[in-house]
């Protein structure tokens, strides 16, 4: 029948079609890793000039494939949106893309105004260490090191239970962390024994022995953050 004939030219063509040269791949894939993704947008709030026009700032996150790197970076690219009651009049990027080195999480408060960012650092030493920075339009206001804060393990970036949320009147900042875990000792380590006499022995007791201390822990703790006034909320997971 007709259709089995084109039925069968059709797979022949696809056939004919498959790259199986590594050199051909390699270069394809090349190609492709050249096309960055995009992993999040924030439109800014609306700004109305003397004149009656109106615009707004849109923020854009990209992720791109860096192969002499081997590694996937970040960067950031910025729009602006003139427009009026009906339609848009003009929207276009401003300035140019700029990569974000080391950070894992951001989020700008509901004014605009702030930005919070998780970032992640490795130092000289070669220890990693988590940092929670505020910034402003034009400076950083406040950097705090989550890590030698030691309230919680390290804080999600993933998709799953990363997030960074302001609260609607900018002074509280919510994120997700893992529950701070005590220090594992082995089973099979032996503690010295101090031998004494039973002389020694009784003359070193107290007289009182002191009840143990009970000490209560809260899951979610208050830690000053930024300069004005903003408390980080630390939610464990």
């Amino acid at each position: 029948p007709g259709w089995r004939t084109a039925r069968s030219v059709t797979m022949e063509t696809m056939a004919s079609e498959v790259v199986t040269n590594s050199n051909e791949i390699a270069e394809i894939y090349k190609e492709l890793s050249k096309f960055p993704s995009l992993s999040k947008a924030c439109i800014g709030p609306e700004v109305v000039s003397q004149y009656g026009g109106k615009h707004c700032n849109i923020y854009t996150e990209w992720s791109q494939r860096d192969l002499e790197r081997a590694e996937r970076v970040k960067f950031c690219r910025q729009y602006i949106i003139f427009y009026d009651n009906n339609s848009i009049v003009y929207a276009g990027p401003s300035g140019n893309c700029t990569e974000l080195q080391g950070e894992l999480l951001s989020s700008e408060s509901p004014s605009g105004f702030l930005k919070a960012v998780l970032r992640d650092h490795t130092n000289k030493k070669g220890e990693e260490k988590q940092f929670l920075e505020i910034w402003n339009k034009n400076s950083k206001e406040k950097s705090i090191n989550l890590t030698a804060l030691d309230k919680h393990g390290k804080v999600y970036e993933d998709d799953h239970f990363g997030c960074l949320v302001w609260s609607h009147s900018e002074t509280h900042i919510l994120y997700v962390a893992e529950k701070k875990r005590p220090k594992v000792e082995s089973f099979f380590t032996t503690k010295p024994e101090l031998s004494v006499n039973e002389d020694e022995e009784d003359s070193i007791k107290p007289e009182k022995q002191e009840k143990p201390v009970k000490v209560q822990y809260c899951s979610s703790v208050q830690a000053p953050c930024a300069a004005s006034n903003v408390t980080c909320t630390i939610q464990e997971h």
